[in-house]
């Protein structure tokens, strides 16, 4: 109560002598990307609404490649005073043919029964491109193969990257 009464009459020759102190404020706009661009980084407009310059804005934000499910972004608007900071909470879309957990992707393969008995090659695709897989011979339904490098790029270190694991489903015909 001290504090409030203190405030309200600061200034005005009762109790304390108000302080100048900047008060942060933060705003929080959701972004829902796709797994695709997640992947590579992409670029958004936004409209922002602030009731401190008391009306909308566009801004075209940059979110970086690597972020995930509740990823906060901070952006630095231009023209923005310096207690204003502006928050992204991201959203990843699922995907049809990939699983994310954390930097890795995990996703299924028909290989033929042949195969699977006698060895063979199929190409998996990856999200950037397709790669070949040796299926080396007697493998079994369900196994997994480790495809490093191959998965999400890191948040704030997009040269590195998590791996993609490939479970082979035999095809019988």
């Amino acid at each position: 109560m001290d504090d409030i009464l203190g405030e309200f009459f600061a200034g005005q020759g009762f109790g304390r002598t108000a302080t100048t102190s900047r008060r942060r404020v933060r705003l929080e706009q959701a972004v829902e990307v796709t797994l695709e661009e997640a992947f590579g980084g992409t670029t958004r407009v936004i409209q922002m609404t602030s009731g401190l310059q008391g009306g909308g804005r566009r801004l075209e934000v940059k979110i970086p490649p690597g972020v995930d499910n509740g990823s906060r972004v901070r952006v630095r608007p231009e023209g923005a005073s310096s207690g204003e900071e502006i928050y992204l909470v991201v959203a990843v879309q699922p995907h049809a043919q990939f699983e994310r957990r954390g930097n890795d992707l995990y996703t299924r393969v028909d290989i033929p029964l042949v195969d699977a008995v006698l060895g063979g090659e199929v190409e998996v695709p990856t999200i950037m491109d397709k790669v070949v897989l040796n299926i080396p011979p007697e493998t079994q339904n369900g196994r997994s193969f480790r495809l490093s490098g191959k998965g999400m790029p890191r948040l704030n270190s997009p040269q590195t990257r998590g791996s993609m694991y490939v479970t082979v489903q035999l095809s019988i015909p």
